[in-house]
């Protein structure tokens, strides 16, 4: 009887440290991440509240933090002992309550998600920040105000997606791109100057923001699907073809059956999405269609000349 008790108090002891280890939660620094990473980790130290990996370029990156120990309005400092710090690890103020953030001059890089579902209400990204990870602002509730410093070329994927009170958004001269979903379902994003460098502006890029007032520049060639659907600045516009850009149509509000695109047309949107066709004609100077853009549109015959690689290429997918 003695052993039959023992062995259930032994199963009864075994099962719950299953449970412990199977309700750990998972490590806050990935440092075998770290060590397969571009540069050779060299430490990591924790200090005051910090932890810092140094990598064997002599450079430190923040890659977590203690709020508890820190004021929730934070001034990144510049150097761990002699190390220059020049980036911000992924996710190091995810879900955090810090409402700013004043970013020391040497960070060059930001890594993914790093302030996503944080209680941040203001950031300026400096001129010396060049790389920014994805969805890096994206469902910051409080988040009213960012601006973009000179040295991003790039916005990445849903940097600010699902921001609902954001209504300033600053872009420097030099931007070239905007990713995916980078400020859509941005409910207060109202007016928004864009800069006279951008080439490219992805998909979703503002779809269901509130822009009333915003201009796409000449040097925009490439647009893509529901870049700007379900904006006010989109519908309010009434003209048959809806040309931006550098010949990107994004709109068609024509009514007839059998359209042939103007030559003007360089770059195909989303501008027949959910509408019936009996035949499109497509011309020569067209030099590419968005990815998906007639996936969800009926047609009955597509006119194009074949020997146009950039149009066949398409229809060969």
């Amino acid at each position: 009887m003695k052993k039959l008790c023992f062995a259930f108090l032994a199963l009864l002891m075994l099962c719950a440290l299953v449970s412990c280890v199977q309700e750990s939660p998972e490590p806050l620094v990935d440092f075998e991440a770290l060590k397969a990473g571009p540069r050779t980790l060299v430490s990591t130290e924790d200090l005051n509240g910090y932890v810092f990996a140094v990598y064997s370029d002599d450079t430190a990156e923040l890659v977590s933090i203690d709020e508890e120990k820190f004021p929730k309005a934070l001034t990144l400092p510049s150097f761990y002992e002699d190390y220059p710090i020049v980036a911000i690890g992924k996710e190091v103020f995810k879900d955090t309550n810090f409402t700013s953030v004043i970013l020391s001059s040497g960070i060059e890089r930001i890594g993914d998600r790093a302030f996503q579902n944080s209680a941040i209400e203001s950031i300026v990204i400096h001129d010396g920040v060049k790389e920014l990870g994805t969805d890096l602002f994206e469902n910051c509730l409080r988040l009213q105000k960012v601006s973009f410093g000179a040295g991003v070329k790039n916005l990445p994927t849903g940097v600010c997606f699902s921001c609902p009170v954001l209504s300033e958004v600053t872009f420097s001269e030099g931007l070239e791109s905007i990713g995916e979903e980078a400020f859509g379902d941005c409910s207060a994003l109202k007016e928004l100057a864009l800069p006279s460098t951008l080439k490219e502006i992805g998909p979703y890029a503002f779809w269901r923001a509130s822009l009333e007032k915003t201009s796409v520049p000449a040097g925009v060639s490439s647009v893509g699907i529901g870049a700007f659907r379900q904006t006010p600045w989109l519908e309010a516009k009434t003209e048959e073809w809806v040309l931006v850009g550098d010949g990107v149509l994004l709109d068609y509000n024509g009514t007839e059956k059998d359209v042939t695109l103007p030559e003007e047309v360089k770059y195909l949107s989303d501008a027949f999405q959910g509408k019936s066709l009996d035949r499109l004609t497509l011309p020569d100077t067209l030099l590419a269609i968005a990815p998906e853009a007639l996936e969800e549109t009926v047609v009955g015959d597509v006119i194009y000349n074949e020997e146009n690689e950039a149009i066949s290429a398409y229809f060969k997918k």
